[in-house]
């Protein structure tokens, strides 16, 4: 599975959990593109390089129309964090989604294209 987040979590967490994750490909926004890159610019990157993605974002992409259409399109699979993983130190940031991470890929892992779940900070991940 392919994995990307955007600038969602700081790369820090991010690297840290690709190399504790030995079966899957994760990248952060940064890894691949600019660190100031639109939603549009690297869905559309994304898109382009080919494959299936697992889009991990806390941002609220679906408010905007058109990043909305443009996420919709890519039939990229979405994981949300939601409610509370913005307002927590690093280290907990860290360790919640280390510890969630094995649920995370076997929620996705049968998704369909365009799939969107959600994972609150003190919950389970669900399809949303």
């Amino acid at each position: 599975m392919r994995f990307f987040f955007d600038n969602c979590l700081t790369p820090r967490i991010v690297h840290a959990l690709k190399a504790l994750d030995g079966e899957s490909e994760i990248s952060h926004l940064r890894d691949l593109f600019p660190e100031n890159a639109s939603e549009e610019a690297w869905i559309k990157g994304l898109v382009s390089s080919g494959g299936d993605w697992v889009i991990v974002t806390i941002d609220q992409v679906w408010r905007v129309p058109q990043q909305r259409k443009v996420l919709r399109d890519s039939g990229f699979v979405t994981v949300w964090l939601s409610k509370g993983w913005g307002n927590q130190r690093l280290m907990l940031q860290a360790a919640r989604l280390i510890a969630v991470w094995d649920g995370v890929k076997d929620a996705v892992r049968d998704a369909r294209r365009g799939d969107w779940f959600e994972l609150p900070f003190s919950g389970r991940i669900r399809k949303a």
